[in-house]
């Protein structure tokens, strides 16, 4: 399916914490990897598999993003922002650019480089009921904890705790689930689910998601292309591995 009328949404508003000095005074998605900031790497990517619009969810030391990209032109991009003055969480900062927002649209992390077939998605999507589509990868805790049980064709059960803190969901699941799977990083969604958000939202959309899930209204879509972040020490250097042997 081609991804001219697909709207990316790109949350990069991230304080990354967990990186210490390296975001310091740097936003997370600037933070460079080969030569480069980290969203530099994510913009080109998703621009070779054909998607043309991107929206920037910004917040913490943003200006510094707005600055280096601009209106995304000399990237070859329709870069649009939303920038939002106090931490709102993903959810608030969604609901914050709900007027950008397209009847649908794909939200990805800012921390998250994702090799899927970008297109699979966006068809899946426009033939789904339910109001979105998670990606999900068959991780089995070897790249950050599982937190997908999968029932095809819809994710089960969603457990919303960050990969940074602990979390005792998995003792809460019926007998014969199991967290085998992981949010790839990229979900489908339809505006109506952020126009449902009550206005002056905050949170994060982890909680949304595990509350669609709950009711079997989150549809799963199976990628076998592992996913690559920088959202921890361990994922960064994963990372600059994966863009050394790539370049070899």
């Amino acid at each position: 399916m081609t991804l001219d009328d697909c709207q990316l949404v790109i949350l990069a508003g991230g304080l990354g914490t967990r990186l210490g000095a390296a975001t310091a005074n740097t936003a997370k998605s600037m933070v460079e990897v080969g030569g480069k900031p980290f969203l530099q790497h994510q913009i080109e990517l998703v621009k070779s598999r054909g998607i043309k619009q991107v929206l920037l969810l910004t917040g913490h030391l943003g200006e510094q993003i707005e600055g280096h990209f601009g209106d995304g032109s000399k990237f070859g991009i329709d870069l649009k922002y939303s920038r939002e003055t106090e931490p709102l969480g993903t959810a608030g900062a969604l609901k914050l650019a709900e007027p950008l927002l397209q009847r649908r649209f794909l939200m990805m992390y800012g921390d998250a480089y994702l090799t899927l077939d970008y297109g699979l998605l966006w068809d899946r999507q426009s033939r789904s009921v339910r109001q979105a589509v998670m990606v999900i990868y068959k991780n089995e805790n070897r790249w950050g904890r599982s937190n997908v049980v999968y029932d095809l064709p819809v994710v089960a059960c969603f457990d919303p705790t960050a990969q940074s803190l602990p979390s005792d969901h998995a003792s809460r699941l019926k007998p014969h689930q199991r967290f085998e799977y992981i949010d790839y990083g990229i979900t489908a969604i339809k505006k109506e689910l952020i126009e449902a958000l009550p206005a002056g939202t905050k949170g994060s959309m982890n909680e949304v998601f595990a509350g669609l899930a709950a009711k079997r209204q989150l549809d799963g879509l199976e990628v076998k292309e592992r996913f690559y972040e920088i959202g921890s020490p361990e994922g960064l250097e994963a990372f600059k591995a994966y863009l050394k042997e790539s370049s070899q």
